[in-house]
């Protein structure tokens, strides 16, 4: 959160006093350094392509009617967007921050409208396209945050957090953002571990030890553990010459977290 206010203070600050025609950020994504053992850490997505907060602020400086389809190439994310900037469990903050291109946001609790919201103006959104929404709830409440964004009174978007109980199970997502060489094979993918409660929601547990294995002509490049970031574990896959039969499980021991198995079928029919 405090990268995110960072950011959006110099983003608004140079489209302010900066005589340029275009703002940007240095760095997409965390990284090694080399020269010491600690990870370069002021990304806006993690070493493993997972967003922060502030991948949302920036997503949300774009209008709402931008659309962009290069040839070659679906629609990326784009258009109308609303994202809540919060874990929401017992030790997030009352102070909510929600970022959105709309013109109004309301927020819900529980399925009670707790307020609506224009963009909220002050010294770090002075020339901001779009600045954030932010709402001061009185104190925490177990239960589901639901931003609804809207455009000449229409709701266009809406986006929910939920408060999540104890880890329960895993949820595995291939990262293909590279739509051609997941098809072709002999590439490199990661692999999302989720941890999720009975409800299917996100736990976002840092530090908690998962364990990968795979099956079929796919193999895990590095270490077969990784420790949650946001309750996210993350391998890289080396992919073969051929995606059929294989699999990839993940278990999580120390949470009692039965084995999960993720068959790449959905790719491999595309071979």
């Amino acid at each position: 959160m405090q990268q995110a206010r960072n950011l959006q203070e110099a983003h608004n600050d140079n489209l302010a006093n900066t005589p340029a025609f275009s703002d940007g950020y240095w760095v997409m994504f965390d990284y090694n350094r080399g020269y010491t053992d600690d990870l370069e850490a002021s990304g806006i997505m993690s070493i493993f392509r997972v967003p922060k907060y502030s991948y949302y602020f920036y997503q949300s400086q774009r209008d709402p009617d931008y659309f962009v389809k290069d040839q070659g190439f679906a629609e990326y994310d784009a258009g109308p967007m609303v994202f809540i900037a919060s874990e929401w469990r017992k030790s997030s903050s009352p102070k909510v921050r929600v970022f959105s291109n709309t013109d109004t946001v309301e927020l819900w609790l529980n399925g009670k409208l707790l307020a609506t919201k224009k963009p909220t103006k002050n010294k770090y959104s002075t020339h901001l396209p779009h600045p954030p929404f932010e709402f001061n709830l009185d104190q925490f409440k177990a239960g589901t945050l639901i931003a609804k964004g809207f455009i000449n009174g229409k709701e266009v978007t809406r986006h929910r957090v939920s408060t999540s109980g104890k880890a329960t199970g895993v949820e595995l997502t291939l990262d293909i953002s590279g739509q051609e060489m997941a098809k072709n094979g002999q590439d490199l993918v990661f692999v999302y571990a989720q941890l999720i409660d009975d409800s299917g929601n996100p736990v976002p547990l840092n530090n908690q030890e998962v364990t990968f294995n795979t099956v079929g002509d796919i193999e895990i490049v590095g270490q077969e553990t990784s420790l949650t970031e946001q309750g996210v574990a993350t391998i890289l896959l080396r992919i073969g010459n051929s995606l059929k039969g294989a699999a990839v499980e993940v278990s999580a021991d120390k949470l009692g977290i039965e084995s999960a198995i993720f068959r790449l079928a959905h790719l491999a029919e595309q071979e």
